[in-house]
């Protein structure tokens, strides 16, 4: 439990708690399940401190010193750590969906099992941190140094990466590309040395687009080409399509390692949605031909070579 003694200074504001701090070297303060939600902590001097299971929801921890701090199981969930320093601190379980961490110093912390689902890591130094069995989840982590880092049993679903994220050295046996704990990779076994980084890198060649209920092959060969050709994307092009026994359908696209993964993503998907409208907005005769085949691939998807065959058709 938090201690009031210590609570109470802290709230006297951060230049009185950080003198309190240097003139008190050998107390270790107590500010466990306290609640900082939406407090502004900026380069407040949390060094040491046991924060387990506090609160940090939406709170603005820019700059903040959180050396060696206790921070499991702690709620950081869209607070603002931007250039925080957190080395060595211990994150585990914590929740840090969501929050802006970019530039931020967690070299050597201990992250295992934390949420990272939705942050912003751009530009921050993970080397030699533990994220085993973290969440990455539409993570980015654009010129992130994760050099010596452990990744065993993380999820990477869809993370956003460049090709100045680094991965020298990095401890990893197995990941999962889907959440709760799917897609395993290596399907069994663990990997052999570099092919996790390997697996990071052809990261950078590829997006996969998911489709949950089915997919309507016209209005996606219709935003495919827009995308190619409005944007100038040329080298693009489908690397394949798996149909998953819960009824998901995957389409791999091949791209350039500088491309912009997100935009192209999102781009995609807007120009899905816009020409599934126009679709559906056409007169039933325009359509009529077609009808029968386009709901059997949407619906099933089944023949996964038939498909391909039709959308090569379609580029005729």
């Amino acid at each position: 439990m938090v201690n009031e003694q210590h609570l109470a200074v802290l709230r006297q504001g951060i230049p009185i708690w950080n003198n309190w701090r240097e003139n008190n070297p050998d107390i270790r303060p107590n500010l466990s399940e306290a609640d900082f939600t939406s407090v502004d902590l900026r380069e407040a001097d949390l060094s040491g401190v046991d924060l387990r299971q506090a609160v940090f929801y939406r709170a603005n921890l820019s700059g903040t010193v959180f050396y060696r701090a206790d921070l499991r199981e702690a709620n950081l969930s869209r607070a603002n750590l931007a250039r925080a320093y957190l080395p060595l601190a211990n994150l585990t379980d914590a929740n840090l969906s969501g929050a802006n961490l970019t530039m931020a110093n967690l070299i050597e912390a201990n992250l295992r099992r934390a949420n990272l689902s939705d942050a912003d890591l751009s530009l921050a130094d993970f080397s030699e941190a533990d994220l085993s069995e973290a969440g990455l989840e539409r993570t980015q982590v654009w010129n992130v140094n994760f050099n010596k880092a452990i990744f065993t049993g993380a999820c990477l679903e869809d993370w956003q990466l460049n090709i100045a994220t680094t991965f020298q050295d990095i401890t990893c046996d197995y990941v999962y590309l889907q959440a709760h704990q799917q897609a395993r990779r290596p399907l069994t076994g663990n990997f052999a040395p570099g092919e996790c980084a390997k697996l990071f890198e052809t990261a950078l060649e590829t997006i996969e687009l998911a489709f949950r209920h089915g997919i309507d092959w016209k209005a996606f060969f219709i935003s495919f080409q827009k995308l190619k050709i409005e944007n100038d994307r040329p080298e693009l092009s489908i690397q394949g399509i798996e149909n998953k026994s819960n009824g998901t359908l995957f389409v791999k696209i091949n791209l350039s390692p500088e491309a912009n993964q997100t935009e192209i993503k999102n781009y995609l998907k807007l120009e899905y949605e816009a020409a599934l409208k126009a679709i559906d907005a056409q007169p039933q005769n325009a359509l009529a031909a077609q009808e029968d085949k386009l709901m059997i691939y949407r619906q099933h998807s089944a023949d996964l070579t038939e498909v391909v065959k039709w959308l090569a058709n379609r580029t005729e």
